[in-house]
């Protein structure tokens, strides 16, 4: 039964939005926020200046350095994105 005159009011598109927040749970959290900061650290390796200079006129080979950590850490990174939906499915199931 539609009414196609209606539509959502300020409170109603509020209250959708709550229902939505409330379904979701911190594991759901956490894996945003694991691939919101991969995206982030792609994004770095996209934009950083391997050229830059330093004020001194010198390449800053410390930026090579952090780069080159920071790379390291990238397969650890994907394998624990890669199994993090695994991982949510068996904690949901798990009694707090």
């Amino acid at each position: 039964m539609k009414d196609s005159k209606w539509k959502e009011d300020k409170d109603i598109l509020e209250a959708m939005e709550k229902y939505l927040e409330f379904q979701e749970t911190h594991t759901m959290r956490l894996m945003k926020a694991a691939k919101g900061a991969a995206d982030k650290l792609a994004s770095y390796f996209e934009h950083v200046d391997f050229l830059e200079i330093g004020e001194n006129g010198r390449p800053l080979f410390f930026l090579f350095i952090k780069i080159l950590i920071s790379s390291l850490n990238i397969p650890k990174a994907y394998k624990v994105l890669s199994v993090l939906p695994s991982l949510i499915t068996i904690i949901s199931y798990m009694p707090l």
